[in-house]
């Protein structure tokens, strides 16, 4: 493989388990770089020991804030969703009060 930042993915397959896990890996001429795989009952982990990954070099942190932007477009908009029916909820309640403050008059 040759030097350079690369994205590692491990598949584990058995009866009953399917599980796939990727990570970034820096591969620098002359020094060492492991990438342990942990697997247990209930899922699996890669750990990577090596020389850095840079954060805006590789793909697997391209994926994260991909996945994180999306995360806060959902987050707002149920926040927006949720606010619009508060006011909404909020006006019609107090309309309500009008119109009884009115036939009471």
């Amino acid at each position: 493989v040759p030097a350079g930042q690369h994205v590692v993915q491990v598949r584990l397959r058995s009866e009953g388990f399917d599980q796939a896990k990727v990570c970034g890996v820096n591969l620098v001429t002359g020094k060492d770089a492991t990438v342990l795989v942990s697997a247990q009952r209930g899922g699996m982990t890669l750990v990577y020991q090596g020389p850095p990954v840079t954060a805006g070099d590789s793909p697997v942190s391209d994926y994260f804030s991909s996945v994180r932007t999306l995360v806060a477009a959902l987050i707002g908009s149920a926040a927006s969703a949720v606010i619009g029916f508060v006011v909404q909820e909020a006006l019609r309640a107090r309309k309500s009060a009008t119109v009884v403050a009115n036939q009471n008059s």
